[in-house]
C-alpha cells in the first residue's frame, strides 16, 4: 500500500513539474511574439502546437529521456520499435541485421504542423522518411491532386538515398504535405552511405535491388524472381496505407456517433430530473374534492 501512494506520489510530481515547465516555455513564447509582433495566425499555429505538444506528449523529451540509458538499451528499444519497419522496405531486404541496427541508430525526429510541407516537388531528395505519427499526404504540385495517404508506419522517400550510389542527385517528383501535426524519423544520405560504406554485403545488396528492370531478350524479370512471400509483402506494403486509412476514418465516425449518443443520453438524464411529469401535472381527488 505504502509503495503504491509512494509511485503515485511520485508521477504526480513529476507531473507537475511538466506542467510546470510547459507553462514557462508557453508564456516565454507568447511574450517573445508580442514583442517581435508576430502576426495573429502565426501566433494560433504555434499556440496549437503546444496544445498538442502538452497533450500528447506532455512536454516530456523522449530522446533526451532515453540518453540516460546506456547504449546496449537504446539500441534494443530502437530496434523493438523500427526493425520490422526497415524490414517491410524493399531497398532494406537482404542487408545484415547489424547493418540495419546502424541505420536505425541514425534516425533524427522531426515535427510537422497541420499544412506544412514536409518537401516539394523538384526539391534534391536528401534523405528518407518513416512516419512515427500523424497523417500526410502526397499531393500535386499545385495540392489539389491527392496520390496517397501516408500514416503511422508508412515509409517514403527512400529512392533519395541511391542517390550517389547508381545515379546523380534525384529530385522530389511529389509534394508532401502533413495534414495533421506529425512526428516524422529521417534518415539522411549521408548516413546512409557511411553505414553501407562499412557493410560491403548490405550495399551490394541494396544496389542488386534498386538496379531498373532487365529487359535483355531471354531473362526473366525481376518479379519473376520473386518468392510468394516478398509479393505478398509487396501486396501489403501497397495497401497498407489505404486500409490504416479507411481504419481511421471508420473509428473517427465511431467516436462522434458514440459522443452524440452520450449527449442523447445526457439530455435524457436532465429531462428526466428536472423537467415535470405528466402525472405530477394531473390534480389529486383531494383536489376535486375540495
Amino acid at each position: 500500500m505504502g509503495a503504491g501512494i509512494a509511485i503515485a506520489e511520485h508521477l504526480l510530481a513529476s507531473k507537475n513539474r511538466h506542467l510546470e515547465a510547459y507553462q514557462r516555455r508557453l508564456d516565454a513564447v507568447k511574450q517573445y511574439m508580442l514583442m517581435r509582433q508576430v502576426d495573429k495566425s502565426m501566433q494560433k499555429r504555434v499556440l496549437g502546437w503546444f496544445n498538442y505538444v502538452w497533450e500528447v506528449k506532455q512536454f516530456s523529451d523522449e530522446q533526451t529521456d532515453l540518453e540516460i540509458l546506456p547504449p546496449i538499451l537504446r539500441l534494443s528499444i530502437a530496434k523493438i520499435s523500427f526493425q520490422d519497419t526497415f524490414q517491410r522496405v524493399k531497398l532494406f531486404r537482404g542487408c545484415e541485421p547489424q547493418a540495419l541496427e546502424e541505420l536505425i541508430m541514425r534516425l533524427q525526429l522531426q515535427f510537422y504542423c497541420p499544412g506544412d510541407l514536409v518537401f516539394r516537388k523538384g526539391d534534391v531528395a536528401r534523405e528518407m522518411y518513416i512516419v512515427r505519427s500523424g497523417l500526410l499526404q502526397a499531393v500535386s504540385e499545385d495540392g489539389l491532386d491527392v496520390y496517397a495517404t501516408l500514416s503511422q508506419g508508412s515509409v517514403f522517400g527512400e529512392v533519395s538515398l541511391l542517390s550517389g550510389l547508381i545515379k546523380a542527385d534525384q529530385k522530389r517528383t511529389n509534394t508532401v504535405r502533413s495534414q495533421s501535426y506529425s512526428e516524422l524519423f529521417t534518415l539522411s544520405k549521408s548516413d546512409f552511405q557511411e553505414v553501407l560504406e562499412n557493410f560491403p554485403l548490405a550495399k551490394q545488396a541494396v544496389v542488386a535491388r534498386s538496379r531498373p528492370n532487365r529487359t535483355d531478350p531471354g531473362e526473366e524479370s525481376p518479379e519473376a524472381n520473386k518468392s510468394p512471400l516478398e509479393v505478398r509483402l509487396d501486396t501489403l506494403e501497397t495497401k497498407a496505407p489505404t486500409l490504416i486509412s479507411e481504419m481511421g476514418q471508420t473509428l473517427a465516425a465511431m467516436i462522434r456517433e458514440t459522443n452524440e449518443l452520450k449527449q442523447q443520453l445526457a439530455r435524457l438524464e436532465y429531462l428526466d430530473k428536472f423537467e415535470p411529469k405528466a402525472w405530477d401535472l394531473q390534480p389529486s381527488l383531494a383536489e376535486f374534492s375540495e
